[in-house]
């Protein structure tokens, strides 16, 4: 089977109906017509000019079921994972937002502040919901600098959700690992770091038995108290 990547132009013909065109397409004929089964990747209009595109490969015998159909829409939501664990501490300026040779002050681009930018630019492109779903701290990413890397795991998680839900920019943040030796929520107890990340997929969970760790006792004490709550604005504005 040969695969042919490149999506079908719309020609039209004298009765006002379509038929595919283009160089893949004539390629793919002609592939065709020497006895070769051909496959066309590429992506087609959910309309009726995508049906009639459609009808037309498959007369010519090319193979159409990798053709992604475009309905022209936008998505419910858009998501970015804001990368806050690479400021060391969720409140602190992210340094390398532009480059690493831009000094973070700068700019003074934090976690709020990153979080509604991107809701704005998402809102004036026709998606105002944004997620982000992922953001951890490692326990070696903290051990660097700092001891008792899983208690300190449990307070930048409160300190970022928090943040998270002073900044108004999002419908939903999530942790990410749930289960890992390294930065999930559960210690699984199994190295070494797995060769597919665990975040959205797990292979394998692995280890033989799950400990709780105090990141996951802070996430769920967050979920009790500030999922639905309102965030009126900070205790420490103006005067005393």
């Amino acid at each position: 089977m040969i695969a042919i990547i490149g999506s079908p132009i719309a020609e039209q013909a004298a009765d006002t109906s379509h038929h595919a065109g283009g160089l893949g397409v004539r390629v793919a004929r002609l592939l065709v017509r020497g006895g070769e089964r051909v496959e066309m990747i590429g992506r087609i209009g959910a309309d009726r000019v995508g049906e009639e595109l459609t009808l037309s490969l498959a007369r010519d015998g090319i193979g159409h079921v990798a053709l992604l159909r475009d309905a022209d829409v936008l998505p419910d939501l858009h998501a970015d994972n804001l990368f806050a664990e690479r400021s060391t501490e969720p409140e602190r300026w992210d340094h390398k937002i532009l480059g690493a040779y831009l000094p973070p002050a700068l700019l003074h681009f934090n976690l709020i502040k990153k979080a509604r930018l991107l809701a704005r630019i998402g809102a004036e492109a026709g998606v105002p919901h944004m997620i982000s779903p992922a953001a951890f701290w490692t326990l070696p990413r903290i051990e660097r600098q700092l001891p008792d890397s899983e208690q300190k795991q449990a307070d930048y998680l409160s300190r970022y959700f928090v943040l998270c839900a002073a900044s108004g920019a999002l419908e939903r943040a999530s942790w990410g690992p749930l289960a890992c030796h390294r930065e999930g929520l559960l210690d699984n107890g199994a190295e070494p770091y797995p060769t597919l990340e665990r975040i959205t997929h797990y292979a394998d969970v692995g280890g033989d038995a799950l400990r709780v760790r105090p990141a996951f006792l802070a996430f769920a004490a967050f979920n009790r108290m500030i999922p639905g709550r309102r965030y009126e604005g900070r205790l420490n504005r103006g005067d005393g």
